[in-house]
This record gives structure tokens, C-alpha cells and sequence, in this order.
């Protein structure tokens, strides 16, 4: 990462919240801007290929949490409910720095996070937000955005493995340990909305693919073993993810036992592999060659999604 002053981290490590707040409308480009990126998110190929946050909350959060300053357009932000609502912001910031980094819309506005402040405003929101021992779906979300968007950011990216992020993953699937989430949500949650629990189920199936794939690209052990996971939920999401997952997972623990397992053991999982899910893996290689530009990307993920889906 580009190295902050000690004067640019200032602003953004103040150990006052209401300082904090000021000094982030003050960072932020105009709320117009802001609304913009918001609702790109909300409305592009990026928010369904990570369904991690409820759109609907995300604007009335955002609508609730930040005004627009009538003499300098700039964000003018407040907190209503003491803690909580700073993970709100937080994932609200972190969308926008989500859009930004995808889009590289800077030479549109003039706004680039160059030395990602935002980060470090995320990071000191989530502080305030209690995330270390108040456990909160705001505060998860961002965790998860934050770990996603290392793939992509310049400044504080880890080429795509995701390494650099295991940390911060881990931490993110123990918060949803801690909720419950690994659990019956319809159970646990069943004072919420069915939308809510969905959410919630989208969430954990989210963190269960991206734990099986940190474990299998690094080494790392896994963070909950499927004996202590409720699978029910698990059709609700790309079933052939669920399944490839399962196959990293069963993988992992063959190669993390003290004694380096049996050659035939390993021909087993690959053949099992070849014979179940030949056809869908071929098929999506096939499609993922053609792709040749974003565009392609956007055009193709209705075929990479019906293809994911096969039970």
C-alpha cells in the first residue's frame, strides 16, 4: 500500500466519532457523486455476482446516514442509533469504494482514493462500531466487501489469491459463527423477514464457498468443519459452487493430516470429480474462454449462472 503521512492519517484516525464523521463528508467527493456510485452498484452485474447486501437497506441506510450540505454539496454525516449505525456507514463507504475501484470513474470526476483513506476510515468506522465484540450484519457485510475488493484494489490488493486477506476472512466468518449463521436461520431468526433470513442464508453460503477456496489456494485450515454447519440452506444457492466447494474442502483435509495421503486416494476425488462434474466444468470452461472483454463478462453471467445452478 502507498504510504499515508501522518497528516493524511490524522483525519482519519481521530479517536473522536463525531470528528471522524466530519472529516469523512470533508474526504468524500459530492453527495451526488456518492448517490451515483450507490446506485451503480445497486443496479450493476457486481451486485448480483456478490448478493451480500440487501439493496433496499443499503439506500434507505445511506438516505438516513448521510444529507447533502446545501451550500457546499458535499455529505454531511450522522449517526442516529450510537454504534450500529457506524458499520452502516462503514458499508456504505465501502460500497462506493467498491464502485470506484471497479469502474475507475476518476478521470470522470476527479475523485481517486490514491492512497485508500477510505480503507482506513472503514476500518477505524468499524472501531467505533464495536465490531470486535458486537457482532452485526452491517459490520459482516463490509468485512466480506473489504476481503472481495483485495483482489482488485491496486493499493492493497494480493494478486487475486486472496492470501494477504486470510485474516480478515476468518474474522469475518467467525462474526457470522457468532450470529448464528452456521446454524438454522430459519430457527434462530424466525422473528425476522423471510427476505432477512434469506439474506442471511446468501451470506453464509457466500463465506462457506470463499473459506473452502482460501483453504484449498493456501493451506489454511478450515475455519468450521461441515459437521458443525445446518446444510439445508445450501439449494437455496449455485449448486455446482456448493459442490466444487465440498470437493476443495474434502481435499483440504486429505492433504492436512499428519501422514501425506495414498496415491489411490487422490486418483478417487479426481476421478469422482471427473465423472460428476465433467460435463458442467467443461462447459463453463468453454464459456469463460470465450470472454474476451467486460462486456463479455455481463453478457455471459446469465449462462455461467443457469450453468452454476444445475443440480
Amino acid at each position: 500500500m502507498m504510504s499515508i503521512s501522518p497528516e493524511d492519517y490524522s483525519d482519519a484516525d481521530t479517536p473522536f466519532p463525531q470528528e471522524l464523521l466530519r472529516n469523512l463528508g470533508n474526504y468524500l467527493p459530492e453527495y451526488d457523486i456518492v448517490k451515483e456510485y450507490i446506485d451503480l452498484y445497486i443496479s450493476s452485474f457486481w451486485e448480483y455476482s456478490l448478493p451480500v447486501v440487501d439493496t433496499a437497506v443499503l439506500i434507505h441506510d445511506f438516505q438516513t446516514l448521510f444529507s447533502k450540505d446545501a451550500t457546499t454539496g458535499k455529505c454531511s454525516v450522522y449517526v442516529k442509533n450510537k454504534w450500529i449505525d457506524y458499520a452502516k456507514i462503514a458499508l456504505v463507504v465501502m460500497v462506493f469504494k467498491a464502485v470506484l475501484l471497479m469502474l475507475n470513474r476518476s478521470l470522470q470526476n476527479g475523485f481517486y482514493d490514491e492512497k485508500d483513506k477510505l480503507g482506513v476510515f472503514v476500518r477505524r468506522l468499524l472501531q467505533f462500531a464495536k465490531c470486535d465484540i458486537k457482532a452485526t450484519l452491517p459490520a459482516l457485510q463490509t468485512l466480506i466487501l473489504m476481503y472481495h475488493m483485495k483482489k482488485i484494489n491496486p493499493l492493497d490488493g494480493d494478486g487475486g489469491d486472496s492470501s494477504k486477506g486470510s485474516q480478515l476472512f476468518k474474522r469475518a466468518v467467525n462474526m457470522a459463527v457468532a450470529m448464528g449463521l452456521h446454524q438454522d436461520i430459519d430457527k434462530i431468526y424466525k422473528s425476522q423477514s423471510a427476505s432477512e433470513r434469506g439474506l442471511m442464508k446468501e451470506i453464509w453460503c457466500t463465506l462457506y464457498v470463499y473459506a473452502s477456496r482460501l483453504s484449498f489456494d493456501t493451506g489454511l485450515p478450515l475455519t468450521v468443519y461441515d459437521d458443525y454447519i445446518y446444510h439445508s440452506k445450501f439449494p437455496e444457492y449455485p449448486a455446482l459452487a456448493i459442490r466444487l466447494a465440498r470437493y476443495q474442502r474434502a481435499l483440504v483435509k486429505l492433504f492436512s493430516k499428519p501422514n501425506p495421503p495414498e496415491p489411490s486416494m487422490l486418483y478417487e476425488m479426481i476421478y469422482s470429480i471427473e465423472k460428476n462434474e465433467g460435463p458442467s466444468l467443461l462447459k463453463l470452461s468453454e464459456v469463460i474462454n470465450d470472454l474476451k472483454k467486460t462486456d463479455d463478462i455481463v453478457e455471459a453471467y446469465p449462462t455461467l449462472m443457469d450453468i452454476k445452478t444445475q443440480a
